[in-house]
């Protein structure tokens, strides 16, 4: 079984990381799991046990967790979107047509997480073409891979402290 990782924020190479809802709901099971196994393990130690040492195990347990949330509810959506999307869409003057599936980073307040999702490519233009992922829009989730809050709370930081600074909490 894979698990899902925090990844880097650089682009990382297409992964063999599942992207389809029903392996993504084992990978939650899974991590649920590891949460409730972590608590159990630390409980019945015989060794004295800081609760500090155990508050960052388990945030980094938990972290773990709500990535497989992140990632099975962006599989969801984009399964549902998919499914009432057709394979050609006219806006104005530009048609785009469905092209294959394409996976992104997304920088979440708990980590980067991995999902695929369907793009529509232009098909009317001449020259430089454009497209546009329907799950981003409809998410309304930027183009730049980081999620608002993460960018909201980088704005905070960038407000209070120098850049240095505010890049060690982020990263």
């Amino acid at each position: 079984m894979h698990t899902i990782t925090e990844l880097s924020l650089v682009r990382n190479p297409e992964s063999t990381l599942p992207s389809d809802p029903e392996s993504l709901r084992s990978e939650y099971a899974r991590s649920t799991t590891q949460v409730l196994e972590l608590v159990d393990e630390w409980a019945q130690r015989d060794e004295p046990v800081s609760f500090r040492e155990f508050e960052q195990a388990l945030r980094l347990a938990v972290a773990g967790l709500a990535r497989a949330a992140v990632a099975l509810f962006l599989a969801l959506r984009e399964t549902k979107l998919s499914q009432n999307c057709p394979s050609r869409i006219v806006r104005g003057k530009r048609t785009f047509r469905r092209a294959p599936a394409q996976g992104r980073n997304l920088t979440t307040w708990f980590g980067v997480v991995r999902y695929v999702r369907t793009y529509f490519r232009e098909v009317t233009a001449v020259g430089r073409r454009h497209g546009f992922y329907p799950l981003d829009e409809s998410l309304g989730l930027s183009s730049d891979r980081f999620s608002w809050n993460v960018l909201s709370f980088g704005v905070l930081l960038a407000l209070k402290l120098s850049f240095s600074e505010a890049r060690k909490i982020l990263v």
